[in-house]
């Protein structure tokens, strides 16, 4: 009958060199490997990875090395720096193809290198082609969120993300969920900048909106503060914006006999938009009451509280008595 197969083989080791390296010495040897920019990205991967483990030395079973001498050696290391037929350079293999010394003191030591250096390339590898298939599959989705203005801050999901990091670029999957939150007011560029829902109501409103990927058309989502949204297929690559309106400050002051300016929350009205500004029929500064008594301006009755900001083009201040 013969001997088996399995009769030749070595025993099977509790553990494996390989489970010495993880993610973590992948991330430390770098990023992803871009594959969007390659012609071949499958031929890619494998060729790069064939040509580094190419190099190494030849050890048998029992740990003894195969001399092939240093010609074979050189030999192994030559390879074509730009892919006849694809056109693909691999010059991002090169340093560690030098890295490979010509000799070796004995087997472990081998290994050890070809674990720090080609199977941890090969981590990276096989992590950079599996996020390239899921980008190119539609799993993955790269999405922008930004202001209608350079800078500002706004949430994702709860977290501030403010001038530095906008852009923010989310990536996600299909099915995760996330909430966009715009922020006012804020002060950018010299400008106020208001969420309008209520402030200036016969001015256009404020709204999330979409842009698909490589359209200018944008897709109004909601005209909330907050969007939440489940991410699907076509959500690759679009770019969300909290559309912003610019706006004037109008600080309302009121001038007391006895107690000074008191001064309150200000009013934002959009920028050349009109609105009114409602003065408080009483007040109570230090827990003591204080009517109304009029504008300072007197540009309307004194019995009036309601002061019209016309064609609003500046910040303001105004007085009330």
């Amino acid at each position: 009958m013969g001997t088996s197969v399995a009769e030749n083989c070595l025993p099977i080791q509790p553990t494996f060199e390989a489970e010495n390296w993880d993610f973590q010495d992948a991330l430390n040897q770098g990023d992803f490997i871009n594959l969007s920019n390659r012609n071949e990205p499958i031929k890619y991967i494998m060729y790069s990875n064939a040509q580094i483990t190419d190099v190494y030395n030849c050890y048998r079973r029992d740990g003894n090395l195969l001399e092939f001498g240093y010609d074979t050696f050189e030999g192994n290391k030559t390879f074509n720096l730009i892919d006849p037929e694809t056109g693909d350079s691999y010059s991002e293999i090169v340093p560690f193809i030098n890295n490979i010394p010509y000799q070796f003191t004995n087997y472990s030591d081998e290994l050890l290198h070809q674990g720090n250096n080609s199977f941890v390339y090969l981590i990276r590898s096989t992590a950079s082609f599996l996020y390239f298939a899921a980008k190119e599959f539609g799993i993955f989705s790269n999405i922008i969120v930004k202001n209608n203005f350079t800078g500002g801050k706004l949430y994702v999901d709860g977290d501030e993300k403010n001038e530095t990091e906008l852009p923010f670029d989310l990536q996600t999957i299909v099915g995760n969920t996330h909430t966009f939150t715009a922020v006012e007011p804020q002060y950018v560029n010299n400008s106020h900048q208001i969420w309008n829902d209520t402030e200036s109501p016969n001015s256009p409103k404020s709204s999330w909106q979409k842009f698909e990927a490589d359209s200018n058309n944008p897709i109004l989502k909601t005209q909330n503060i907050s969007y939440n949204f489940t991410v699907e297929t076509i959500d690759a690559n679009a770019t969300y914006v909290a559309d912003m309106k610019e706006a004037h400050k109008v600080d309302k002051n009121y001038d007391t006999e006895f107690h000074g300016v008191v001064s309150q929350e200000p009013k934002y009205l959009v920028k050349y938009s009109s609105g009114n500004v409602i003065a408080d029929q009483y007040i109570y500064p230090n827990g003591y009451p204080l009517v109304f008594g009029g504008w300072g301006d007197q540009i309307v009755p004194n019995n009036s509280r309601s002061r019209p900001i016309n064609n609003i083009n500046q910040d303001l201040e105004v007085n009330a008595n």
